[in-house]
């Protein structure tokens, strides 16, 4: 790692990729996130979480790994001899009931213009596809 930068080892770079693909950067390891719909209720969905692992030129690829689909009750800790790092995803996981919860007291989401400006971009693209007329560029359409 000495030739990588403090920010590089440090930070926690996430990219948004339109629609649904979550992928995170720097030297942390080849973490992403893809959700997905699972079946005809809005209020589920399949959150993959996929280690993608760099291989060195020449190197046969392996095979993928099975998918595995955690049971109710099951935690991300419970799969720590699979990948050491998911028993951190738990402490999120457990905030997505309160969360969803909140989201459907309110009349109206306000998002703020420049922390928030993908998920301001992601809706303006996704209302775009579904009327037929995708809007290119960022959160402020240009």
């Amino acid at each position: 790692m000495s030739d990588a930068c403090d920010a590089e080892v440090l930070d926690s770079i996430e990219y948004f990729v339109f629609p649904n693909f979550f992928p995170w950067g720097g030297r942390s390891g080849g973490l992403a996130y893809r959700m997905r719909p699972w079946g005809p209720n809005p209020e589920t969905m399949l959150f993959e979480i996929l280690l993608l692992v760099p291989l060195p030129g020449g190197t046969p690829r392996p095979q993928d790994s099975p998918l595995r689909i955690l049971g109710p009750g099951e935690t991300f800790d419970d799969m720590r001899g699979q990948m050491a790092q998911l028993f951190l995803l738990d402490q999120d996981m457990s905030n997505l009931p309160r969360v969803q919860r909140g989201m459907h007291s309110l009349d109206h989401v306000m998002f703020a213009d420049r922390q928030e400006r993908n998920i301001i971009a992601f809706h303006q693209n996704l209302e775009g596809f579904l009327d037929g007329s995708p809007r290119r560029g960022g959160a402020d359409g240009r």
